[in-house]
């Protein structure tokens, strides 16, 4: 061991050191003898100290990493320092991509870290450095997504290069491949990461075509014009005969596969469905019936037209029965309706208390149902609709009957009492016009029943007066103060 000695002046105090600095001094020395020398009785003699430092094995270091592998989206992880208290060490991160808590330390510690998101499609691997240890820190790759740009390439009759644009993530790999005979030339057909695809397409004389080519998995379609062609349509039928009555059928338009076509009618009564397309298709038509003269119409697609002639005849109706008496009610009834083949109609109810509950319109022979509500009121009536027909609806009241019809009150005062006969259910109410007579009880009722009324003294001329009750007519008299 090699052996150093320091000397102290006789007077000349050894300086004060902090545990750090001390530790430091003694590791700059170690492991060499230490020798203080210091003069005994200042100037007479010296003594001399021993003082050994740390040996290398007691400031062995090692380290451990918590997290084996981290996440492509990034994430953080612990490096375990083991040492002893006395030993001083240092770190540092050997890769860009991975960030330390801190670089130096004493003792046993621990260093967090952090690690960037990894953009490639390929795991990747970086150090740490502890004390000349080194530290695996492993993060995975992240998941390979690829994105084609444009999705779909337009290219005249000529052809040529064309470029798709291929975004991936670096270590993802891919392959490119065309679909189609008259694309060729797909360059680079394989590769990793983000690209520029190229491929070539060959002149077309025929027909508009479509063809596609597959990079990393994503379609890329690829559409080329052909030659400018004439169009020519030809429709089947060209005529087509119809009755009176509402009809419809399918057209077939005939054409070149580029050739895009519209359908128009140019009469109100035809209606034309699914009227646009390209190439060989068909659209329907609708007729709406006739109920007038005979006529004709045309729908024409380019410079084709098909020629509808519909044959004429008047609608004729007739209702059965054409008048009903409901009686007081509920009813359920149904009214027959004649009509020629092909011409509508219609039902309706004018009132609240008739519902049309089937048979609201038709065309032809067909029926209409009714229901009629209860009458607990007076007679009543109403005229229906029904095929362009009228339909007479009565329905009878409620019966009722008072009793006295009629009564003489003297001079007054007075209370009398109308007893009211009235079917069940049937509704009744009972008014008074004058100010001299007051219903007291009985304002309404249903069915049997009874009225009162009190009649004020009369202290003027003779008096009467005809009050309603339960629609019939109460006549009162009073006599006045003279009499």
């Amino acid at each position: 061991m090699a052996r150093r000695l320091l000397h102290l002046k006789c007077g000349v105090a050894m300086p004060a050191l902090s545990p750090r600095s001390y530790l430091s001094l003694i590791a700059s020395i170690a492991p060499a003898l230490l020798l203080i020398s210091a003069a005994s009785g200042c100037g007479k003699s010296t003594s001399t100290t021993n003082v050994v430092g740390p040996s290398p094995s007691k400031c062995s270091t090692s380290a451990a990493n918590s997290t084996p592998q981290l996440p492509a989206a990034g994430g953080a992880g612990t490096i375990t320092v083991t040492a002893e208290r006395e030993c001083v060490w240092s770190a540092r991160a050997q890769a860009s991509w991975i960030t330390l808590s801190g670089s130096s330390g004493q003792g046993t510690a621990r260093v967090n870290y952090t690690v960037a998101a990894n953009p490639n499609g390929a795991a990747r691997r970086g150090q740490v450095i502890v004390s000349e240890q080194s530290i695996d820190i492993v993060q995975l790759a992240a998941a390979c997504r690829y994105q084609v740009a444009p999705p779909t390439l337009s290219l005249d009759t000529s052809g040529g290069a064309a470029t798709v644009n291929l975004t991936a993530p670096g270590g993802c790999s891919w392959r490119a491949q065309s679909d189609a005979p008259w694309i060729s030339r797909v360059v680079p057909g394989e590769g990793a990461g983000s690209a520029a695809v190229r491929l070539t397409v060959a002149p077309n004389t025929g027909e508009v075509r479509r063809g596609t080519i597959t990079i990393a998995g994503k379609t890329v379609t690829v559409e080329q014009a052909g030659p400018a062609t004439s169009c020519t349509y030809r429709l089947s039928p060209e005529t087509q005969d119809a009755g009176r009555g509402r009809e419809e059928f399918s057209v077939s338009v005939t054409t070149q596969s580029a050739c895009t076509w519209s359908a128009s009618s140019e009469a109100a009564w035809i209606s034309v469905a699914g009227g646009t397309g390209t190439g060989n298709s068909s659209f329907r038509v609708a007729i709406g019936a006739n109920s007038g003269e005979p006529r004709t119409g045309v729908v024409r697609v380019g410079d084709q037209a098909l020629t509808i002639r519909q044959a004429g005849g008047r609608c004729t109706y007739a209702i059965k029965p054409t008048d009903y008496n409901a009686g007081r009610g509920p009813d359920d009834i149904r009214v027959s309706v004649t009509a020629t083949s092909g011409c509508t109609w219609t039902a309706t109810s004018p009132v609240g208390w008739v519902t049309v509950a089937g048979g609201g319109s038709g065309s032809g022979d067909g029926a209409v149902r009714l229901l009629i509500s209860t009458n607990n009121g007076p007679e009543r009536a109403t005229d229906l609709p029904i095929a362009g027909q009228t339909f007479r609806l009565r329905q009878n009241g409620c019966s009722a009957s008072i009793k006295p019809t009629s009564y003489h009150a003297g001079r007054g005062p007075d209370d009398v009492r109308i007893k009211v006969t009235a079917d069940g259910g049937c509704t009744w109410t009972a008014t008074s016009t004058v100010s001299w007579v007051t219903i007291v009880q009985g304002q309404t009722g249903s069915g049997h029943g009874t009225v009162r009324l009190r009649i004020q003294p009369n202290t003027g001329a003779e008096r009467s007066v005809k009050l309603d009750i339960a629609g019939r007519t109460f006549e009162l008299r009073q006599d006045g103060a003279d009499d």
